[in-house]
């Protein structure tokens, strides 16, 4: 017999693989626009054509970021009837879908050049100052919280403004687009300028429940993202203690 809890973590983990299904296995895909990948060095990256929907109109700003040549700008634009303090007060609480999605806009000053992210209604932006000095990162949370299940939770995504010009989601170096999860069964921490990810999720072997956790390093090398991962039956949940590093993580 599958232990109830069990269930419902696996009936969660079906809506998580139906969105990585839905994101072309990992990069992101933004349904009814024209898939636009472009190579730069040796990454997969996902230019989204800005869209003025209905609900954009009703979008403020809520922060924004611009070079000391205000060559771009790029900022978070969320529900007007939301502000920083609510969204903070209500981060991980459950109740985001009462609100319109935010989206992430960027603007371009050398080619008028305009894309967008959509973002979910509990969203924060901030730049990245740790992985490369030399490169403009940002960091994007989105909370994806639900009442139940041990899959729903925090996730955060790297953007990267490529020569001024271009916004772009990063991808590892085998096409994936990195994607960092803080729920249940799964964390992230930075090493260094390393980022390593711990995530656990459950496969049915006949009646039975196995339980399988990958741990993962990203390592930024200047020029893409390199990716390791070390796999083991075995079970791991997030209650307040990160795996040992040395253990279990690998080397690049």
């Amino acid at each position: 017999m599958i232990p109830a809890r069990c269930c419902a973590d696996i009936r969660d983990m079906v809506k998580t693989e139906r969105y990585a299904h839905a994101s072309g296995g990992g990069k992101f895909v933004l349904p009814g626009f024209k898939n636009n990948y472009m190579k730069f060095p040796t990454s997969i990256l996902l230019i989204i054509p800005i869209s003025m929907s209905v609900h954009a109109l009703n979008l403020k700003k809520a922060n924004s970021f611009c070079p000391k040549d205000t060559s771009y700008t790029i900022g978070l634009y969320i529900d007007s009837k939301l502000n920083d303090k609510k969204i903070h007060a209500k981060w991980n609480s459950a109740t985001w879908n009462k609100y319109a999605k935010g989206e992430v806009r960027f603007e371009s000053k050398i080619h008028s050049n305009s894309t967008s992210i959509p973002a979910q209604p509990f969203s924060s932006l901030s730049r990245d100052t740790i992985i490369d000095s030399t490169m403009e990162f940002f960091v994007l949370s989105e909370d994806y919280s639900s009442d139940f299940g041990s899959y729903s939770g925090i996730t955060t995504r790297i953007l990267w403004v490529i020569d001024n010009d271009t916004m772009a989601t990063t991808s590892d170096s085998v096409g994936h687009e990195i994607i960092l999860t803080e729920t249940g069964k799964s964390s992230w921490k930075r090493d260094g300028r390393d980022i390593l990810q711990v995530d656990c999720s459950p496969r049915l072997i006949g009646s039975d429940v196995k339980f399988k956790t990958k741990f993962i390093r990203y390592h930024w090398n200047k020029s893409n993202w390199q990716v390791r991962i070390f796999e083991k039956p075995m079970m791991w949940e997030n209650e307040g203690r990160f795996p040992n590093v040395k253990k279990f993580f690998p080397k690049i």
